[in-house]
């Protein structure tokens, strides 16, 4: 059941996924093509996760989380370019100048170089269960040992500097949407979504990351789809 719940999660992401690919394809807007590789990062996670005690322990299943890992990692600084382009979209002050602009660019290149140094991590992989669920982490909680004196307990995983800082402007976006133009969708957003995400791990197990991150990332969806303009359709040729 706790494993149907996270495939349902899945589902949920890939709806709003193929929502904000259907916009891209319509206005072919580089804001959302850079979005929708975060989002298919987030399918791939929830999806792995949820069908890992379909899959069970395995070649297979270890592959696909190494590979939802590095695409986590290399999608999260690019939300940095998301952030500057919707800043710019929605008129704050001094993202009409390219500089600042190209900062946020070059920052999001920094973060996928950092991210590049992270998949040495990723040759260790270790089993992780709660409930019904079987996945692969970097670091294995405690109360989510599959077996008795497993390894890779408590090691540490890397922290999610880049996903926090650009949640954090996205929240101060929302504030100032919120505020200028009476939107408050974005800010409730990522305020819920940053809510869901402290739900100890120990109480209800890796779900409440997952519907956290999901949370934030679709009132980005959101706010993008809000901020990107409709192009008027090209009036038919006349005869």
């Amino acid at each position: 059941m706790y494993s149907a719940v996270i495939l349902l999660l899945a589902l949920a992401n890939a709806a709003v996924l193929a929502l904000v690919f259907r916009e891209w394809w319509r206005q072919r807007s580089t804001l959302l093509l850079i979005l929708q590789l975060a989002l298919a990062g987030l399918v791939l996670d929830t999806a792995v996760v949820g069908s890992g005690a379909l899959l069970g322990p395995g070649e297979p299943l270890a592959t696909l989380s190494v590979l939802r890992f590095f695409w986590l990692y290399m999608s999260m600084p690019l939300l940095l370019i998301v952030f500057a382009s919707m800043a710019r979209s929605a008129g704050l002050p001094g993202f009409s100048r390219d500089w600042l602009h190209g900062a946020f660019c070059l920052a999001a290149v920094g973060g996928l170089v950092w991210a590049l140094t992270l998949s040495s991590r990723l040759a260790r992989i270790y089993p992780a269960c709660w409930q019904d669920s079987f996945r692969y982490v970097l670091s294995v909680r405690p109360d989510q040992v599959c077996f008795p004196g497993q390894e890779g307990v408590g090691l540490g995983a890397p922290f999610p500097w880049f996903a926090v800082i650009a949640f954090l402007l996205f929240l101060l976006l929302g504030l100032a949407l919120w505020w200028r133009q009476r939107w408050p969708w974005l800010a409730l957003g990522i305020v819920a979504g940053i809510g869901i995400s402290q739900v100890p791990a120990a109480v209800a197990g890796p779900l409440a990351g997952y519907a956290g991150e999901a949370l934030c990332l679709w009132a980005v969806a959101a706010a993008a789809l809000w901020l990107t303009p409709v192009r008027p359709s090209a009036p038919p040729e006349r005869g």
